[in-house]
């Protein structure tokens, strides 16, 4: 798997947003990436400080959202027609606290042989008020996509060479939605 780090989430990148529990947030993207097929997933992982949390390999990370392909319409396709805009709610039975935010999107158009899927990765530091004591099930980046998980290894094309499989299974755990 190739990863390629960019720049993604501008208006979160500079200092720390602070969030109520439920809160909905725009994270904004930047503009290069317009290619279409790409599922768009985001992570959280909750921390001592988001500020000095400087390994995050070694963080308990739970899914929070996902959105690939619904008809013909990828989640790239969405994002861009909303300006680079992307919505995410926040679960309000998280603790308070502080968190990363990972947003992953995987370009799927050379994804037909394991390592062709290329991962697009922005993180964010937020603080979340509010009270919840969930404890999502987690898991660890990198490790939660084995080397041929349907959802990065696939041939994305149809008979007619469009982007558009009968079916995609998005990859990662389940969404948690507390």
């Amino acid at each position: 798997m190739r990863v390629e780090n960019r720049r993604l989430l501008r208006n979160l990148t500079r200092g720390k947003l602070t969030v109520n529990n439920n809160n909905r947030r725009s994270l904004d993207h930047d503009s290069a990436l317009t290619y279409s097929t790409r599922p768009i997933l985001t992570y959280m992982a909750k921390v001592d400080s988001a500020a000095s949390a400087n390994n995050p390999s070694s963080l308990e990370w739970f899914k929070i959202a996902e959105t690939g392909l619904d008809g013909q319409t990828w989640a790239i396709d969405t994002l861009n027609q909303n300006g680079g805009k992307w919505d995410v709610q926040i679960p309000s039975s998280i603790a308070a606290g502080e968190y990363l935010v990972r947003q992953e999107i995987i370009a799927l158009h050379s994804a037909y042989s394991a390592g062709g899927a290329q991962f697009y990765i922005g993180c964010a530091q937020v603080k979340v008020t509010g009270g919840g004591s969930a404890s999502p099930s987690t898991v660890k980046i990198p490790g939660v996509y084995p080397a041929n998980d349907p959802g990065i290894v696939l041939n994305i094309y149809d008979q007619s060479g469009q982007p558009y499989p009968a079916s995609y299974q998005i990859p990662g755990p389940e969404v948690f939605s507390g």
